[in-house]
Order: structure tokens, then sequence, then C-alpha cells
């Protein structure tokens, strides 16, 4: 028995089936905030992309697959059993939130007011701006 609810705003069946579908991946969003988490390890990553890729079926599994399959680069990358690659990629990121954060970072030490600073003033400030960045972690 459907509610009012449904009856009066879901006339059409296929809204409500849209809608249950985009609630059905939910876990999307949640998967992506985890990969965004700092400090991270590559296993933890691959684990949470693995995960939310095995919930994932029909068009959108084709399109993350189709996605994976444009990039060599990445299944040789996860697929790397050599010791010293595990070791080197421990927490090497999967995706590119810390280089935008960083240049974040650089945007505000890098304004049009200052346009005099040496290479090692530069230096000094990007350390403290690091600093208090992992301090408020």
């Amino acid at each position: 028995m459907q509610s009012s609810f449904q009856n009066n705003y879901f006339v059409k069946k296929t809204i409500y089936e849209h809608l249950s579908e985009v609630y059905n991946y939910k876990f999307l969003p949640e998967s992506i905030v985890k990969l965004q988490t700092c400090k991270l390890k590559l296993e933890e990553q691959l684990d949470i992309f693995n995960t939310a890729k095995s919930k994932l079926s029909g068009i959108y599994l084709k399109k993350i697959n189709q996605s994976i399959s444009k990039n060599p680069d990445f299944i040789a990358f996860t697929s790397n059993n050599n010791c010293e690659h595990k070791i080197k990629s421990l927490y090497a990121p999967l995706t590119s939130v810390d280089v935008e954060r960083s240049f974040s970072h650089y945007k505000n030490l890098l304004t049009d007011r200052r346009h005099n600073l040496t290479n090692a003033n530069i230096e000094k400030l990007i350390v403290i701006e690091l600093n208090s960045f992992l301090s408020s972690l």
C-alpha cells in the first residue's frame, strides 16, 4: 500500500523508481568522503573503492569499468606486488584531493599583494602554512 505522499507526488511510477535508484546509491557520496580523508593507506583506499564498486550494477558498473580500462596506470599501479613498490606507495593517494588542498594553501600565500617574495621566504611560509594545517587535523 502506497502512502498518501507517494500517491500525491509520484503519479508517474518512473519518478518513484528513479528516486529509489538514487537512494540505492547513497553509499557513493559516503565512499567519496572516506577517500578524501587524509593519511589513508593505499590498501584502505582500494578497499573503499572496491567495496563501492562491488555495490554497483548495470550501466553504473559498466561506466566505472570503462573508466578504469582507460587508465592502464591505475591497473598497473594497484596490481604491482613488488615489495619495494608497496613500501614506496604505502600512502599514495588515489584521489587528487591532497593536491587540490595544497593549491588552496599556496593560493593563500601567493596573493597579488605578495609579489616581492624570495624563494627562501616562500619556503618558510609554506612550512608555516603546512604546520598550521597539520595541527588542525
